[in-house]
């Protein structure tokens, strides 16, 4: 019986493959020579204008910011028939760019003659004299930056993972997306550092800022390393969460549901009133404590907790 319903399933699988197939030929009259991106072709822009702010908004492509080996801005990317970029450079210090994508929802799929429609990237290379702002905006591809410093950080995509390593940001590090997950290394906020996604893992090691907060759901939340002169705030549902050798100025507070919390606080127990709720499970904390002015609020159920400090 159950081989049957595996096989129904596959069937059932297999037929939706070929209506996705005949549908997307349908749409292109069955030329195939439709189901194709024309080729793409590289470009790049160069300035060495004294910049505030890079706002780029594109879509269906993946982001890499990364040094720069001179003291100009680089953007190194690809446009086809289909694909292009406008690039501006604004009176207020702001370099904008924004995308026109026509290609169609087969194109991702039926990319028959040109595979170069996978590996496109829009690349921006930054000089070590850039301090100001980046604010960054795509979807269906991934961000990767590294080893900058900057003023305010923003970084949002859907359905695709965000990775912040080696840097160190005046203001505020703000990242956004879905269904992906998020990695932050080596990294200092003078404000907040924000992670938000969902169905996904987040994971932070060695970093240091205000505040920070992760929130994801169905995704497991590990962090390692990390020191929150305020609060250290981390809520999923269905995943586990770690930490190791945290550091709070005033609370640490972790909600999940059918899922174990655990880790290491550095400092005592005694520094902390602490709140640690769950059901159906064992706990190394006491449910209620009052002791010293930071806070420890856990919650999970059906899942243990299971939590130790340095001292």
């Amino acid at each position: 019986m159950k081989l049957s319903k595996t096989l129904l399933f596959a069937a059932i699988l297999v037929l939706l493959g070929v209506v996705l197939v005949v549908t997307a030929l349908a749409m292109t009259d069955f030329d195939l020579q439709n189901l194709s991106v024309s080729g793409f072709e590289e470009r790049s822009y160069e300035t060495s204008a004294r910049l505030t702010e890079i706002e780029i908004d594109i879509k269906n492509v993946p982001v890499r910011v990364e040094p720069s080996r001179d003291s100009s801005i680089h953007l190194a990317y690809y446009e086809s028939d289909r694909v292009s970029y406008t690039i501006n450079e604004l009176d207020n210090g702001k370099l904008r760019v924004t995308s026109t994508d026509k290609t169609k929802w087969y194109d991702h799929y039926f990319n028959i003659v040109n595979v170069d429609f996978f590996y496109n990237v829009f690349t921006v290379t930054i000089p070590e004299s850039y301090e100001g702002e980046i604010r960054i905006k795509t979807s269906n591809g991934s961000i990767n930056i590294e080893d900058l410093r900057l003023k305010d950080l923003k970084l949002t995509s859907s359905n695709g993972s965000i990775t912040a390593e080696k840097l160190a940001v005046d203001g505020e590090i703000n990242l956004n997306t879905s269904n992906s997950k998020i990695r932050v290394s080596d990294v200092s906020a003078g404000g907040d550092i924000i992670c938000e996604t969902s169905n996904s893992p987040v994971s932070i090691k060695r970093a240091a800022a205000e505040n920070i907060s992760v929130k994801t759901s169905s995704g497991s939340i590990d962090i390692n390393g990390v020191a929150a002169s305020r609060e250290l705030n981390l809520k999923t549902s269905n995943g586990k969460i770690s930490f190791e050798l945290v550091n709070v100025g005033s609370a640490l507070v972790c909600k999940t549901s059918n899922s174990s919390v655990e880790g290491v606080i550095d400092g005592k127990i005694t520094d902390y009133t602490i709140s640690a709720e769950t059901s159906n499970a064992s706990s190394t904390l006491p449910s209620h404590m009052r002791g010293g002015d930071k806070i420890l609020d856990i919650k999970t159920s059906n899942g243990s907790i299971s939590v130790s400090f340095t001292d």
